[in-house]
């Protein structure tokens, strides 16, 4: 369901958690939804966030979400954000904006792992393109890295 302006979730919660070091997000799809608002209001509290598991439900590719827009986060740094790894990536649009801002909000040396069993049954074009786009994001931290993986076979073992 998407958010109509008058139904809007907040984008942070009214207090700071400090507690929270790992957060898990299961079959999140990434779109207007109350579902990935109430997750990014999580997000953005999580100040001592450290390691981040998103497991993306996207089938098909959309537009660019306001919600994962550069100026949202405005206000927000992951300073304590040391590992991020994307489940059943495809290259959509929303996945590509999500790591952009992670990477650009990010500090500290962080390691982007990436399932790419989804995208590895695209058009060798579109991987190659996929993979390019990902290279050229600004990172905010020199030494952050992205580490190409395949969740599928830990599936078959």
């Amino acid at each position: 369901m998407a958010l109509d302006k008058q139904d809007e979730v907040a984008t942070r919660l009214p207090f700071d958690v400090n507690s929270v070091k790992r957060f898990y997000l299961p079959q999140i799809i990434l779109e207007g939804s109350y579902k990935f608002a109430r997750a990014l209001c999580l997000i953005r509290s999580f100040l001592h966030l450290e390691y981040l598991e998103i497991e993306v439900g996207n089938e098909y590719d959309i537009t660019a979400l306001e919600c994962l827009e550069m100026e949202r986060f405005s206000d927000v740094t992951f300073n304590h954000l040391r590992e991020v790894k994307i489940k059943c990536f495809r290259g959509t649009t929303p996945e590509m904006q999500l790591i952009k801002l992670l990477f650009a909000k990010s500090p500290l040396s962080l390691r982007m792992l990436i399932d790419t069993w989804f995208l590895d049954h695209k058009t060798l074009d579109t991987r190659l393109d996929t993979l390019a786009e990902l290279s050229k994001f600004w990172r905010a931290s020199p030494k952050a890295e992205v580490v190409y993986i395949d969740c599928s076979l830990k599936m078959r073992s």
